[in-house]
């Protein structure tokens, strides 16, 4: 049974218990403390204005709700808020999925370690199971929409369902402020947490959840990360800020499919956002790395397909944008004033309409790669040169203006290289230097080169074809 509570700017809902700082005893519906209402039994819990200095755990269960009026804090001191689903979790063998059917086929696989209810990634998409055949195949509750694959590994797992977080103050944990473990559809939304945290751990931190969004949460503070995702897959995160952390703002750790909108990183420690371990299908849109100690985003080399789009990294200690190999994609990105590389390129990087300036380091760095494509964009005024190619590299169309140093350097032993459609100019060494006899059958082709310090065009190459470039 619930009741109607009015909040000051909150239509009214049902809740089975209100958390009061002005209650004298605890019992019915009323209690004075978030942990005492849901070790009650209720589920939606309400939270009137005050202070609150928990003595337990706060912990959610399944479908459960906090949810605070303007002006809740809550101190936390050696307790969490947690929303747990642990339980049954069984990975090995792969698995096979086929568009429209609800069968799910193991090799290797061991699914009776699982049951009805439970959930298993497919595609990095969490899907409810219906039923298990044997170890080696089970019923989905809904067809599988995807695209058909084969040889995935296998991952499924018991999961707590519909938790949320709404409009409180979290502070002064001594380990994480909110854990989720094995949770989906969880939300988290209009949350502050401050000077809480553990070293090597998130002040906010999920592990093995999915489907689920964070909104306007704001960490500040933290003893170590501000967010910390592990094996996490479908999580969007929107609007949120980390600030002052004593480790990376954003840590993900072999997660897929997740979405990080309109973030902010700022005067941390180290990384502002950093990818860890097989991340893959990670997008992150219209964020911003302010004033970190370290890169502003930093991609490992195990992580594949990853998408920046829009984002902003300035004045970091480290490099602005560090990209991991395979398919990562940067497209109107700016990297100005760090103390590193603007944009240090990985294998299989494709890098367009960018504004790479007045960095420390190189504006874009490929010398270790192969296979990277720069389309677009400005690269000016950086201190240790504009561009280096790597092997295979495409650079097309770029502006390269003002940098010290050459403007766009082949180094040695690198071959392969096509630079066509540029404009080089004002640089304090050569334009384009191929800089050694090793470096074999280049392509320099349609550039204006002109007005750099040094040689507009400096061929030491062997088998380097130039023509129609404007001197």
């Amino acid at each position: 049974m619930g009741f109607p509570v009015q909040g000051l700017d909150l239509d009214p809902e049902l809740f089975d218990a209100v958390v009061d700082p002005t209650a004298a005893t605890t019992g019915g519906f009323t209690y004075a403390l978030p942990s005492a209402a849901f070790a009650a039994g209720a589920k939606r819990v309400w939270v009137r204005a005050g202070t609150y200095v928990e003595t337990a755990d706060i912990v959610i269960p399944e479908r459960g709700a906090l949810m605070g009026e303007a002006g809740v804090t809550i101190v936390l001191g050696a307790h969490q808020v947690t929303i747990d689903g642990s339980g049954r979790q069984v990975v090995g063998g792969t698995i096979a999925a086929t568009n429209g059917s609800t069968t799910v086929v193991g090799t290797g696989t061991t699914f009776t370690g699982l049951v009805a209810g439970d959930w298993i990634s497919l595609r990095g998409v969490f899907h409810q199971i219906a039923s298990v055949t044997d170890d080696l195949a089970l019923e989905l509750l809904t067809a599988f929409q995807g695209l058909t694959f084969s040889g995935i590994v296998m991952f499924g797992q018991s999961m707590l369902t519909g938790a949320s977080i709404r409009r409180v103050v979290l502070a002064m944990a001594t380990g994480p402020a909110i854990e989720a473990t094995q949770a989906q559809n969880l939300v988290l939304q209009e949350v502050l947490v401050g000077s809480s945290g553990a070293a090597g751990e998130g002040a906010v931190q999920l592990v093995d959840s999915g489907a689920m969004s964070l909104t306007s949460v704001v960490v500040q503070d933290a003893v170590d990360h501000g967010f910390r995702f592990v094996t996490c897959k479908g999580v969007s995160v929107s609007a949120c800020g980390a600030r002052n952390c004593a480790g990376h703002g954003f840590r993900l750790e072999a997660c897929q499919v997740m979405v990080l909108d309109a973030c902010i990183a700022t005067h941390c420690d180290d990384d502002g956002y950093r990818l860890d371990g097989d991340c893959s299908e990670i997008e992150i849109t219209d964020s911003q790395a302010i004033q970190n100690a370290g890169d502003g985003f930093h991609v490992e080399s195990t992580a594949v397909v990853i998408l920046f789009g829009t984002c902003h990294a300035c004045t970091n200690g480290g490099d602005g944008f560090r990209s991991g190999d395979a398919s990562s994609i940067l497209s109107g990105c700016f990297s100005k004033s760090n103390g590193g590389v603007g944009i240090l390129a990985q294998d299989y990087v494709a890098i367009s309409g960018c504004y790479v300036a007045f960095n420390v380091g190189a504006g874009i760095d490929a010398e270790a790669a192969e296979f990277v494509t720069i389309s677009g964009g400005v690269v000016r005024g950086n201190l240790a040169g504009g561009v280096r190619l790597g092997d295979k590299c495409r650079l097309s169309g770029v502006l390269v203006v003002a940098n010290a140093l050459d403007g766009v350097l082949v180094p040695a032993t690198k071959d392969e290289n096509a630079i066509s459609g540029c404009t080089v100019t004002g640089n304090t060494g050569d334009g384009v230097e191929i800089a050694a006899a090793s470096c074999d059958d280049n392509l320099v082709v349609g550039n204006q080169l002109a007005g750099n310090t040094g040689t507009n065009l400096l061929d030491s190459g062997t088998g380097t074809l130039a023509a129609n470039n404007k001197t």
